[in-house]
């Protein structure tokens, strides 16, 4: 998915059981809202156990804050897991910030974050 601008890209592939999210670009306002929506709709159609691979990911927004809090939300509450990896110093300095980094699991590589499912 590429925004009106071509800022962020959501790509998907399945690892076992886990639906593994390859984010790019910048999680704004208007980009935090489709990629939401994106990730939502595979939560919705069953996919309960998924990465979120943040290796591209430049810049996090207080919108990007939120969709991940609403993501991490419903997934616990269908008793899934969600898992965020290879998150830059300043998107993970964004989550400190915030005080969720002690709520969302975290790796630092994709291969650990899929070793927690």
């Amino acid at each position: 998915m590429v925004d009106a601008r071509g800022v962020v890209k959501v790509s998907e592939e399945r690892n076992g059981s886990v639906l593994v999210f390859h984010l790019k670009g910048k999680f704004d306002t208007i980009t935090s809202l489709s990629a939401e929506r994106e990730i939502l709709d595979y939560i919705n159609k069953g996919h309960h156990h998924i990465l979120l691979n943040f290796a591209e990911v430049s810049y996090l927004s207080t919108l990007g804050l939120r969709m991940l809090i609403s993501t991490t939300k419903k997934i616990a509450s269908l008793s899934g897991h969600i898992v965020l990896c290879e998150l830059s110093p300043s998107v993970l300095y964004v989550l400190e910030i915030a005080g969720i980094d002690h709520r969302i699991d975290m790796a630092p590589s994709e291969s650990e974050g899929l070793s927690k499912f």
